[in-house]
């Protein structure tokens, strides 16, 4: 398992999405690690990481991702999770409850997928497997960022698909088979008793901010964030601003 481990102090976990690596916290890993020890997993499959046989479930990246942490020595973590990564978090959150100082939900969602959205991962893994990841990119793509986006990064652009066309094929299919498999987390959401930040992206087109709207709701206390001029990625297209919503949280809510 591939890992980035950089700074010291409060550990901080940044879990990656579907179909991404942990070079997307690029940005939170250079303005934060004179701050906080950031750790940045390549989930199973994905960047640097062995491909293993599928599929991935939740459950079973969040024990990767605590696995990591024991072997590095830490004991206690906030863990944030964008998209997938999200899933992963409140996976890791139900099965670790006593590692967890705090809980970053970026562009992701707490309940099941619908009957159709099942279909719809199955049919993405065989899309995946028959056409390979420049396919699964090209599709994306237009649905992970914003508009504004579009006009004002494309050097951000060019980025983001570069890293999802070098995905794994295997690795893109057994995600999408473990994600399909996930129950709903909203029970988790209600039985924390911790702090919580909740980030997304006002042109969410994958995951609309409503979503985020209902998590924030879930947890008193909840902190939401809504960039402005973000999509589904929203850790990249408004570096600045999640930066200082994340170090808010860490120094003022957490610490």
């Amino acid at each position: 398992m591939a890992f980035g481990d950089e700074g010291e102090g409060l550990a901080v976990v940044l879990i990656h999405g579907y179909p991404l690596q942990r070079a997307i916290w690029a940005p939170q890993v250079e303005a934060s690690k004179t701050r906080f020890r950031v750790i940045t997993p390549d989930l199973r499959g994905f960047g640097e990481s062995e491909v293993t046989a599928g599929p991935y479930t939740m459950e079973m990246l969040a024990a990767d991702v605590h696995a990591l942490l024991q072997q590095r020595g830490v004991r206690s973590a906030v863990i944030g999770g964008h998209s997938m990564g999200g899933y992963v978090a409140l996976a890791f959150a139900r099965q670790f409850p006593e590692m967890l100082r705090g809980l970053i939900l970026v562009n992701t969602r707490a309940g099941a997928d619908s009957p159709a959205g099942k279909a719809n991962r199955q049919a993405a893994a065989a899309v995946a497997r028959q056409q390979g990841a420049l396919a699964v990119a090209d599709d994306m793509l237009p649905k992970l960022l914003a508009p504004a986006t579009f006009q004002q990064q494309p050097q951000l652009v060019a980025h983001v698909h570069r890293l999802m066309a070098a995905a794994p094929v295997e690795a893109l299919a057994n995600a999408q088979l473990g994600m399909a498999t996930r129950g709903a987390s909203q029970d988790v959401l209600e039985g924390l008793f911790l702090p919580v930040l909740v980030i997304t992206g006002a042109d969410d087109k994958l995951i609309p901010p409503a979503e985020s709207e209902a998590m924030a709701r879930t947890v008193p206390g909840a902190r939401l964030v809504v960039l402005e001029d973000a999509g589904h990625l929203a850790s990249l297209e408004a570096p600045a601003a999640f930066n200082a919503a994340l170090w808010e949280f860490l120094t003022v809510q957490v610490a």
